[in-house]
């Protein structure tokens, strides 16, 4: 990782999957869609090193009648481990 850059780092991984996760709940949390989002994968993933680290995530969201759907998500991990959405669209 390089301070202050964005690295890209495996979709795949653990971490980027418990970070999309915790994205998606969000989402749920702030919408009032009938049908509950679900992961259906992390199509594009960076991270961001700061006072702990941002994560840069392109997500498959499903869930909805009409398909999946795109959503870019930042997740800020902060360095005691808690997890905030900063941005989704």
């Amino acid at each position: 990782m390089i301070a202050g850059g964005l690295t890209p780092v495996s979709p795949n991984s653990a971490e980027v999957r418990e970070v999309a996760l915790f994205a998606v709940d969000m989402l749920n949390m702030k919408s009032n869609a009938i049908y509950p989002h679900t992961l259906v994968h992390v199509k594009d993933s960076s991270t961001q090193v700061v006072q702990g680290v941002n994560y840069y995530l392109t997500l498959i969201i499903g869930g909805s009648p009409n398909g999946n759907k795109e959503n870019k998500v930042v997740v800020w991990k902060k360095l005691n481990g808690e997890m905030e959405l900063m941005s989704h669209r």
